[in-house]
């Protein structure tokens, strides 16, 4: 399997971690967490063509978020 990019797992174990880190700020009530309705559960496919960024139209509506 070829990864997208040079330290892919790398990446991902930190992304892990910073999750893990969120679960536990959420207990915290001046902790704030924001969802982009249009990206949680989207109707269209929001992913560029490598998988991983976001396409023209999903980044259009996290700007305007």
């Amino acid at each position: 399997m070829h990864t997208p990019f040079e330290d892919y797992h790398e990446r991902v174990q930190k992304v892990n971690t910073l999750l893990q880190v969120r679960r536990a700020l959420q207990n915290i009530h001046s902790t704030k967490f924001w969802r982009n309705r249009c990206l949680v559960n989207p109707a269209t496919n929001v992913y560029a063509g490598d998988g991983i960024h976001l396409n023209d139209f999903a980044n259009e509506a996290l700007y305007r978020s």
